[in-house]
């Protein structure tokens, strides 16, 4: 008699996003074959962008928030000459401009001026808000609204390969950072305008595309072996060890007193921090927020046990 397929675990599911899906539509593909487990994801991709988007499956849903802020990292390619209404190849074409004579020295001394904190107006097709309506649904109307330069963060941007009217780019950035009006401000700062041709995410909330897969060769019953379980998830945040007493208090979202986490070994700290209490049975896995004054319960996690 064979045994019941075991069942999809909370947790993460990394996948390999196609050109051409929205991350949506990468949700809707696997939501049927791991309900009734709840499916979010950490970061939108643009239909024309490929690469790493990690799909937060049941309890790991509460944690998008958490998960969502780290560095990203992409492989860009920016089209000079030619600027789009989207800031991307998929738009409708605006304006040209000749492309200077561009020597390797004038292309490093622009990226390295938009290395470090920058910065960045949002493009228009976004899905920021303005009044309650997304900024894309604006634009197709033809609405142009003023948008406020946000500050992001740059860590890294070099130049892989170049080509006469093309740069390829390795950006490793903040999250929030748009690619695309990254692209635009390169080119103008070339003397010229560009847009975004290509664009890959390469690693995220600490995970690499390597580790990821392509939703169409994915089979139902892989699932259970390839998802990220919760602890692993969590292990990025400091673990506090309790007994089956407390954790009990935390589940039902007791705070502990600031003896109370002396005694586990907590110390104060000067800046806020993340960490997660682990109950001896596994049951329940509580987030919680650290700072000088105490902790703060964040999330509480009830793993669904698998059959």
């Amino acid at each position: 008699m064979k045994s019941p397929p075991s069942r999809t675990p909370d947790g993460v599911l990394l996948i390999d996003k196609p050109e051409g899906y929205t991350s949506f539509d990468v949700v809707k593909k696997i939501k049927p074959w791991v309900a009734p487990l709840k499916v979010g994801h950490t970061g939108t991709l643009d239909p024309m962008a490929t690469g790493l988007l990690p799909l937060c499956l049941g309890e790991a849903t509460k944690l998008v928030q958490f998960l969502s802020g780290a560095p990203k990292r992409y492989l860009a390619s920016v089209r000079l000459g030619m600027s789009t209404n989207t800031y991307d190849r998929d738009g409708r074409e605006v304006s040209r401009s000749p492309v200077p004579d561009l020597d390797d020295t004038e292309i490093l001394d622009c990226l390295n001026s938009f290395t470090g904190e920058i910065q960045q107006v949002p493009p228009m097709y976004s899905a920021l808000r303005h009044r309650g309506k997304r900024m894309y649904e604006l634009a197709r109307k033809g609405i142009q609204v003023e948008r406020q330069p946000r500050p992001v963060t740059i860590e890294k941007l070099t130049l892989t390969k170049r080509g006469p009217d093309w740069l390829d780019l390795d950006v490793t950035c903040s999250a929030g950072t748009y690619i695309r009006s990254l692209a635009v401000d390169i080119a103008e700062q070339l003397g010229t305008v560009g847009h975004l041709a290509a664009l890959t995410r390469t690693e995220t909330d600490g995970w690499t595309i390597g580790e990821s897969h392509q939703p169409d060769s994915l089979l139902k019953e892989r699932l259970p072996q390839i998802v990220i379980p919760l602890e692993a998830v969590l292990a990025r945040f400091d673990r506090v060890d309790v007994d089956y007493r407390i954790g009990l208090r935390l589940q039902q979202g007791q705070h502990l007193s600031s003896p109370e986490l002396e005694s586990l070994g907590v110390q104060p700290v000067k800046h806020n921090k993340i960490i997660w209490f682990r109950a001896p049975t596994g049951h329940p896995l509580v987030l919680a927020e650290l700072s000088a004054i105490g902790m703060r319960i964040m999330r509480v996690l009830l793993p669904t046990k698998t059959q």
